[in-house]
């Protein structure tokens, strides 16, 4: 059994977060002791644990609030279709990355020898490559 401190320092997260967690219900709130302090069992360490590793792995709250609900944990089947979403949605995100690297360099590229002029090719391109009207 921990106290909040002790479970936020063992999991790597702030306090706040914590109880930013057991408001939202992904962590359930112990009743308070005698002594008036909350105790946290390990399994709850490791929900926490769990949330952090998928925060990591770039999933929102709540998609681990619907794989992770009530201290049962999803399916094989749906944890694996949460993680082939979230692999559509970095390919997307990378394509997206990608483009905004190449428009980037094309500005870069449009005034090389322009340093400290008025009349920047650069300056006047920028509208197409932000806007998209190449």
């Amino acid at each position: 059994m921990r106290t909040i401190g002790q479970l936020a320092s063992a999991a790597r997260v702030g306090v706040e977060t914590v109880r930013y967690y057991e408001r939202i219900g992904l962590l359930p709130k112990p009743p308070s002791l005698h002594d008036g302090w909350r105790r946290y069992p390990d399994s709850v360490l490791q929900t926490l644990r769990q949330i952090r590793q998928g925060r990591q792995l770039g999933f929102r709250l709540a998609e681990i609030a619907e794989l992770f609900t009530g201290g049962r944990t999803a399916s094989c089947a749906s944890l694996q279709a949460a993680a082939y979403a979230k692999v559509v949605e970095l390919d997307q995100r990378i394509e997206q990355l990608k483009l905004q690297r190449e428009r980037l360099m094309e500005l870069l590229g449009a005034c090389p020898d322009a340093a400290g002029q008025a009349d920047c090719a650069a300056i006047k391109q920028i509208g197409w490559v932000i806007g998209g009207n190449k």
